[in-house]
């Protein structure tokens, strides 16, 4: 029933999941940042940190239900609609690998600009577990996800009946 349900979510509710999954991380790790420098107690801090990150959390795992077997094309692990993978499956998955790509160059060089603006202005930048950990969570997270994501933004409603 829940599979079924996440299936058929309208296009605008599944844009909204793809949107508070990708903003989500990067908010919490920013509201993070920010509450280090109070004085609230470490342990409120994690558990207001951990609050942030749980829309996140549940929009990925939607996104992972909603693009189950159509992503990765195993086909013999599936049931239903997605136990077979019509050309319009195929087509759809090249995009949404194809909008995944984009997402992920647009990132990294909006990244790569924002750092050299940021160097450029006479700063630096201390390689510490404070902002690799963070990047490097970000691209164990969201690489192997963006294909999910995209696929849940490109794809138009399914008929009623379908």
């Amino acid at each position: 029933a829940t599979t079924a349900r996440i299936e058929h979510l309208p296009r605008p509710r599944r844009r909204l999941l793809v949107a508070v999954a990708l903003i989500g991380y990067p908010l919490a790790v920013a509201a993070l940042a920010a509450l280090k420098h109070t004085g609230l107690n470490r342990w409120l801090i994690l558990s207001i940190f951990l609050l942030a990150l749980l829309p996140t959390v549940a929009a990925l795992l939607t996104s992972y239900g909603y693009a189950r077997g159509r992503i990765d094309g195993r086909p013999g692990c599936l049931d239903g609609r997605r136990g077979r993978l019509d050309e319009r499956d195929i087509a759809l998955r090249q995009q949404a690998y194809a909008a995944s790509h984009r997402v992920l160059a647009v990132t990294l060089i909006a990244a790569a600009a924002i750092l050299t603006i940021y160097l450029t202005s006479g700063n630096n930048v201390r390689l510490d577990a404070n902002n690799f950990l963070p990047a490097a969570m970000w691209v164990v997270v969201y690489i192997p996800a963006l294909p999910s994501l995209m696929l849940a933004w490109i794809e138009t409603d399914q008929p009623a009946d379908a």
